[in-house]
């Protein structure tokens, strides 16, 4: 069947991914190979070489999709695209990455720009992103059970420079938001960075783990170079080095005894880490962790590891679900203590303002800093 109006592709699309629905949507996913030399500059066309790579068929899904297409800003479907749930930002559009939940390749737009994902990887974003074969970018809000239409365009050019006057030099990790959904993250390192960015009203969100979040409206257009300026402030904790830690009052306590106080951790060397079941580089190096605490338990008595999770939702029963999911990838529960806090007091008085954030307490309960099992293990005379 063929549509030539993007109209009746959208009905067309709908259709079709409601008949794949009931036995499994068989998708084509497209990994990105770029030809170098590409994209130096924006005053002429950026072509972008695409490498198709057949993957293994998507499993049986159920029937909500994300399903869409993209088109140009003319409104004529656009084929060859790539389509993700966010962007990683590079100072070329050869050095991008579209993904799907951070890991998965993205998918590629049909003749007609139409594109279908399976809704499970993306259940909990509102984006989607697309970058075209030319080079042109775009995002668009996602709703459940809608086709979502992404509009590419030009891209737009960002520079971002980074000052910070105190404590140690670490990526500025940054994210684009528009209307409070986030689709494209990037890092400045070690005190600038240009990047190629969609069009449009965005904010830009950012900071490390010493520093206070930061956030700058940007008004970004293609005929214009953007250029922002940011002085990064130290956080409550990155202020209070050599002080005693606030205390730990949570509500909602995992595998820590009801009569047991947080003061008999004095003594030890604690490793508090703040984490969420949604945080890619939390969830990583978790299973870490677990190793480190499980192999050495006959050092109990000098260390305690503490996991105290991000405050999305209104209980640790909120995210039961997908911890379990984790445990089961895992292998394992997490062992160690593990906080919930739904209020965000707790991290409002230990000043965390990036996920992960993991700080080291000494024997008297004072903050030494950002931790690591690496440092962990050095106090303890151990192996990470």
């Amino acid at each position: 069947m063929l549509v030539s109006q993007p109209l009746g592709l959208l009905k067309h699309l709908m259709l079709v991914l409601s008949d794949s629905a009931a036995g499994g949507l068989k998708m084509r996913r497209t990994a990105l190979a770029f030809s170098s030399g590409f994209c130096r500059g924006w005053h002429g066309p950026c072509r972008v070489a695409l490498a198709s790579v057949v993957f293994a068929a998507a499993p049986t899904i159920g029937a909500e999709l994300a399903a869409g297409i993209v088109v140009d800003a003319r409104g004529t479907p656009v084929a060859g695209a790539l389509v993700g749930t966010s962007m990683t930002l590079a100072q070329s559009i050869a050095r991008m990455k579209v993904q799907i939940a951070y890991a998965t390749p993205p998918v590629v737009t049909g003749q007609q720009g139409e594109f279908g994902i399976p809704a499970a990887p993306i259940a909990y974003t509102h984006a989607l992103v697309a970058v075209s074969p030319d080079g042109r970018l775009g995002f668009a809000q996602r709703r459940a059970g809608e086709v979502t239409r992404i509009i590419v365009s030009a891209p737009a050019r960002l520079n971002v420079a980074v000052a910070k006057s105190f404590g140690h030099t670490e990526p500025f990790a940054f994210r684009l938001v528009e209307r409070g959904t986030t689709f494209a993250y990037g890092t400045v390192g070690p005190h600038a960075g240009e990047f190629i960015v969609p069009q449009g009203a965005l904010e830009l969100i950012g900071g490390d783990s010493e520093s206070v979040t930061v956030t700058e409206e940007l008004a970004l257009a293609a005929d214009k170079p953007s250029s922002i300026h940011i002085e990064l402030q130290p956080t409550f904790w990155a202020r209070n080095l050599g002080k005693p830690a606030p205390s730990f009052t949570p509500p909602d306590v995992q595998n820590w005894g009801s009569a047991k106080p947080f003061s008999s951790l004095r003594g030890k060397w604690v490793l508090v880490d703040f984490w969420g079941v949604w945080c890619v580089p939390c969830i990583t190096e978790m299973p870490k962790l677990i190793d480190f605490y499980e192999r050495n338990a006959v050092l109990r008595q000098r260390f305690e590891i503490i996991a105290v999770h991000s405050p999305d939702g209104s209980s640790f029963a909120a995210i039961q679900d997908q911890y379990a999911r984790l445990t089961k990838a895992w292998g394992r529960a997490i062992p160690f203590p593990l906080l919930f806090d739904a209020t965000g007091n707790t991290h409002k008085r230990w000043g965390v303002e990036a996920y992960p954030t993991t700080l080291l307490l000494d024997p008297q309960g004072r903050i030494v800093g950002t931790g690591s099992l690496e440092k962990l293990a050095e106090k303890l005379g151990v192996t990470s």
